[in-house]
């Protein structure tokens, strides 16, 4: 067995008699959760997804009203677990993001609203008692785009995307939350106030395969900038490993260049993206070993002609 497993063992088997060792093991155990969240959302997307909120192909003289709503709920359990003991990390929460695009014949600027918030909530159980530990970030945003038709036929549509938003975000992080201790020894919650910019551009791809169905193909790049969060000087160390953890959980764990298939479907005026329903139902890429997926995302948009 290696060291680091037996260091592991020995401060859980004395987590019942000092409190103090099973803090140090949760903290160990919500940095092993954060890792492989992150490495799950990375590496592996489902393949049919709900194209971003800003992937908007420009119409003639049209205002384009989209709104894009997705709910999180992972669960990460660490596969370095003890024997008799067990620890999860919960992060759940919403995002919605309304959208308005103003388009002429191929070019077209949009403005994006974003709105949501993310729960990070960790539960390290021992035989004689449990550790809890929350973070919770608020936040709103306002973005712009750009999109510019390259390619216009009855079949096919080529659309490149440009652009970005500015993130304002309250991030409150409490400290664990010994059921074996009593008192009001422990430190108060923090909160935190910073922006994050995140910059993207991307492609979408629309075929027509009948009059009231296209099939999306897309890509997206993004660069995240969270240096202002990471700048901010928490009153412990632990707060300070805590706002790194959930930086990378909150903004920094999708895939740097993502990919999906969407599905349109048009009822008049009205579209329904139904990728992230498909996502959810026919693929298995939710899952792994150590982590579970049960969030679902919706976009629908409605087409105003000027």
């Amino acid at each position: 067995m290696r060291l680091s497993v037996v260091l592991r063992n020995l401060l859980y088997l004395s987590a019942g008699l000092n409190s103090g060792a099973g803090v140090l093991f949760a903290q160990s155990t919500r940095e092993a959760a954060t890792r492989e969240y992150v490495d799950f959302y990375s590496a592996s997307r489902p393949i049919y997804q709900a194209a971003p909120v800003s992937h908007v192909v420009p119409e003639f003289n049209t205002v384009t009203y989209s709104v894009d709503a997705r709910k999180l709920e992972t669960t990460v359990i660490p596969d370095s677990q003890t024997t008799g003991g067990s620890s999860t990390m919960s992060v759940t929460g919403y995002r919605v993001s309304p959208y308005l695009a103003l388009s002429l014949k191929r070019f077209g600027l949009g403005f994006n609203l974003d709105a949501g918030q993310t729960e990070i909530e960790q539960t390290q159980k021992f035989s004689t008692g449990s550790i809890d530990q929350k973070s919770q970030a608020v936040y709103r945003g306002l973005g712009i785009y750009t999109f510019y038709k390259l390619i216009d036929t009855k079949i096919y549509d080529l659309t490149v995307i440009g652009g970005g938003r500015s993130v304002n975000v309250r991030h409150v992080i409490s400290p664990y939350k010994n059921s074996l201790q009593t008192g009001s020894s422990q430190t108060p919650d923090e909160a935190y106030h910073y922006t994050v910019n995140v910059y993207e551009a991307g492609v979408s791809n629309d075929f027509h395969l009948l009059k009231s169905v296209i099939v999306n193909p897309w890509a997206n790049y993004q660069k995240v900038d969270a240096s202002n969060a990471l700048a901010q000087t928490p009153v412990t160390d632990f707060n300070r490993d805590v706002m790194d953890q959930d930086v990378r959980i909150m903004w920094k764990s999708r895939r740097v260049i993502d990919y999906g298939i969407d599905l349109a479907v048009r009822l008049g005026r009205f579209e329904l993206k139904l990728g992230g329903l498909m996502g959810l139902v026919f693929t298995s890429n939710g899952t792994s070993d150590t982590v579970t997926d049960k969030g679902s995302s919706i976009a629908i948009s409605f087409d105003h002609k000027g």
